[in-house]
């Protein structure tokens, strides 16, 4: 079975690395599967490093560097995200070299604004976990699923919304930016769209992020693939903070 997340999609839960089927064969004696609690656990342990980092990275770079570390991190992030992704077998220092990165992004972005507007980094963050709650809630006792052509549309959509995304980076160097990551109250409808379209892309991501969970554990994936399940909820969480924290600020005059 192949995933329709990007990030998860080389996590074949359905057979096994060494040849044997998850839910046709007889398991080896030294076998361990990914549990629940396996994804759980890394994805704490991720998290606290991305805040972590986030920390150290508004304490020790000086102000004024901050939106070149922003800028040179995001990139070297995106690249490591990739690798990580299209890995077949999970690489656990790939998805902790993202991470780190990313601290230092979330950091780096979150001081900014936070010094543009009080108070906007508690918001966003709050409001990260209970769209995140909000999409669990749906995803366990709505049987919401994002599967099929659906499915396929959402990731046709992350790839497509990254590009104009890193153009829109390529043109901001020779100050012309069309908007499409603009952040304020003065911010036009380009970045309204954009931030509307990556919450949108976020949420699906995460219920098939859920899914994808799911599905590995009740068919016996390798425990490793645990940290690959992690590595795709800490990509949509970030996502999904990022694109919260810009529309945030749309409505800050401060």
């Amino acid at each position: 079975m192949r995933s329709s997340n990007p990030v998860l999609t080389r996590t074949d839960f359905g057979a096994d690395q060494r040849g044997y089927g998850y839910d046709t064969e007889p398991r080896l004696a030294d076998y361990e599967s990914m549990t629940l609690q396996d994804v759980v656990n890394k994805s704490f342990i991720l998290l606290i490093l991305l805040v972590g980092v986030a920390i150290a990275t508004i304490t020790i770079v000086p102000v004024q560097a901050l939106s070149g570390v922003a800028v040179l991190c995001s990139v070297a992030a995106l690249v490591a995200a990739l690798v990580v992704s299209f890995r077949r077998k999970v690489s656990a220092a790939g998805v902790v070299v993202y991470t780190v990165l990313e601290g230092a992004v979330i950091g780096a972005w979150s001081y900014i604004l936070e010094s543009m507007y009080p108070g906007i980094v508690f918001q966003a963050v709050l409001g990260t976990f209970m769209a995140a709650a909000a999409t669990f809630v749906a995803y366990r006792f709505g049987g919401v699923r994002v599967r099929g052509k659906f499915a396929r549309g959402v990731v046709i959509g992350m790839f497509a919304y990254v590009g104009v995304a890193l153009v829109n980076l390529v043109f901001s160097f020779f100050g012309n930016s069309f908007g499409w990551a603009g952040v304020g109250a003065g911010t036009g409808a380009i970045a309204w769209v954009s931030a509307g379209i990556g919450v949108f892309l976020a949420v699906a991501s995460l219920v098939m992020d859920f899914d994808e969970i799911e599905r590995g554990v009740r068919m016996g994936a390798p425990r490793q693939e645990s940290w690959r399940a992690a590595f795709g909820l800490m990509v949509t969480m970030i996502w999904l903070y990022t694109q919260i924290l810009r529309i945030l600020s749309f409505f800050r005059n401060d």
